[in-house]
């Protein structure tokens, strides 16, 4: 296993104006080829919003805004230490936001990265937890 700690990370839930969600397919383990939000691990001595940004711009060239930045939308524990590949423990802050700038394009630690109608995240992802979560997010914006 990569920590004999669970590990923590941050994930955004971006919505532009067009009400269309970011999601990327992930190019890593343990969760490569999967569609799910943008995000990552925090870096020793980084503050929670501050690695949020880095990381949304690092994977998809985007700058956003953090809606609740002093409340996470949700937090999600993603644990598998019987992984033959890759054992893991994550605990992630999702966080509920907008897009501010940038045009999104895949980097570093993902292979594609889409602008998906709402309506349609099902046709890239059947996991439950991303389902949740983008559901979650988008009742939260629609009473903003």
């Amino acid at each position: 296993m990569n920590s004999a700690y669970p590990i923590p990370g941050v994930a955004a839930v971006i919505f532009n104006e067009r009400n269309e969600v970011c999601l990327v397919q992930r190019n890593q383990p343990p969760s490569a080829g999967t569609w799910t939000f943008p995000g990552g691990k925090l870096e020793l001595g980084e503050g929670i919003i501050e690695g949020l940004q880095r990381e949304i711009r690092e994977e998809c060239n985007l700058e956003i805004q953090v809606l609740s930045p002093h409340q996470p939308l949700c937090v999600v524990e993603r644990m598998d230490l019987e992984c033959p590949e890759f054992p893991h423990h994550y605990i992630i802050l999702d966080y509920l936001c907008v897009y501010a700038g940038g045009k999104l394009k895949a980097s570093s630690d993902v292979c594609d990265a889409r602008w998906v109608p709402y309506e349609q995240i099902r046709s890239f992802t059947s996991n439950t937890k991303t389902l949740d979560v983008a559901q979650m997010a988008w009742r939260k914006l629609q009473r903003l």
